[in-house]
């Protein structure tokens, strides 16, 4: 026997509010746990360090003085960004370590300025960690921050977005843990693009992560290795605690 059409109408009426009602608290659920997300951000204090130093590390900034540093492009003229209880801080023009790397292990730590609310975007504690002073990891406060995706904090500067936004509020530590593995040569030719993964405040942000060629400004490639390369762009940038540890390389398949 058919039901009559008037309990199919009620069915059907039951039925869509159950999906509006599903929708609803899964749409509730998902902002519930992004401004969790955010909240917890927000009163996250101090160093969040996912690797410890290594006993092998190489010191390349102890809070005392840059003598293992040298002005970008003159390396004859000693590193003089000012430092200033045991950091430095960015001025006058990019900065390179002495000695040169391939493959390695790289920590920094970072500190975003307080600016005023009209600095956005691109203009807002703009730095970089460039990579044998060829690939740039953009520094910026990307808290609250809106930017283009590949230019955001922890992008391989606009090749590679971040894949979370792992940002601290300005004024707090932040982490950087790099593994770098340099592009790779033969009879002088390239034959493997460089890699890169890196965990920003604790987070993976770049999991081997393809680096096609050198980013804007930086160094053109070669065999060789190159230096750690900070970045003045225009914004008071701090930086502290900086060792490597140099990798071997893996042997070439044959």
């Amino acid at each position: 026997m058919m039901k009559p059409a008037s309990s199919h109408r009620a069915l059907l009426r039951r039925s869509l509010l159950l999906i509006v009602a599903a929708s609803a608290l899964a749409w509730a659920t998902r902002n519930y746990s992004i401004a969790k997300a955010e909240d917890n951000a927000a009163n996250q204090s101090g160093i969040a360090t996912t690797i410890a130093r290594p006993e092998n590390a190489l010191g390349l900034f102890d809070g005392k003085d840059e003598s293992q540093w040298v002005v970008w492009g003159q390396p004859g003229e000693a590193g003089d960004w000012p430092v200033q209880d045991g950091t430095m801080v960015t001025a006058h023009h990019d900065i390179a370590t002495k000695e040169k790397f391939k493959d390695f292990q790289l920590h920094v730590e970072f500190n975003e300025p307080e600016l005023p609310p009209d600095k956005t975007g691109q203009d807002r504690g703009n730095s970089g960690v460039y990579l044998q002073g060829r690939y740039e990891i953009q520094v910026l406060d990307s808290f609250h921050n809106e930017t283009y995706p590949d230019g955001a904090c922890a992008a391989v500067y606009g090749v590679s977005a971040p894949l979370v936004n792992a940002a601290k509020p300005p004024g707090q530590w932040q982490t950087y843990d790099i593994n770098f593995r340099t592009a790779r040569f033969k009879d002088g030719k390239k034959v493997e693009p460089a890699r890169v993964t890196i965990y920003w405040n604790g987070q993976l942000v770049q999991n081997n992560t393809l680096i096609p060629h050198p980013t804007g400004g930086g160094a053109p490639e070669t065999d060789e290795g190159g230096p750690v390369r900070l970045q003045f762009h225009e914004h008071a940038v701090k930086y502290r605690n900086i060792w490597i540890v140099p990798l071997k390389e893996e042997q070439e398949k044959k």
